[in-house]
């Protein structure tokens, strides 16, 4: 069968300059008919305030996005940035994680073996708040 992704591509395990990212894969994007972005998984904010107008004025790319993963409490309904075992309000187990799958977010325990494996392999910028 066909595999579609909703953007260009690089491995999402590369680990790379998150500018260098988005002017790669945004040498594609004019290319290329419909819709397509490039997807940054991050860890926190970025230092840089002038990173998403420097990817509008530096590069080709149509769409860049900042995609923090999220954790869910089933138990109390917190739901926080990052990915943890447990709840860090009631230190509950029962937690998913939520995380953007193409162009939308969504519980990580709903995705198929394929996309959770794309998921343990991608590369998070560890970017510190400001």
């Amino acid at each position: 069968g066909e595999i579609y992704y909703n953007t260009s591509l690089l491995p999402v395990s590369m680990e790379m300059d998150p500018l260098e990212r988005v002017r790669r894969e945004g040498l594609l994007h004019p290319l290329i008919e419909g819709e397509v972005s490039t997807n940054l998984y991050i860890r926190g904010k970025p230092l840089e305030r002038s990173f998403l107008s420097r990817v509008l004025k530096e590069t080709n790319n149509r769409l860049a996005s900042l995609s923090p993963d999220f954790v869910f409490c089933k138990t109390c309904g917190l739901t926080v940035e990052g990915t943890r075992l447990e709840c860090p309000s009631c230190n509950s187990s029962d937690v998913d994680v939520i995380s953007r799958v193409t162009t939308y977010y969504s519980l990580l325990s709903n995705w198929n073996r394929g996309k959770v494996g794309e998921w343990k392999e991608r590369y998070r910028w560890g970017w510190k708040r400001s």
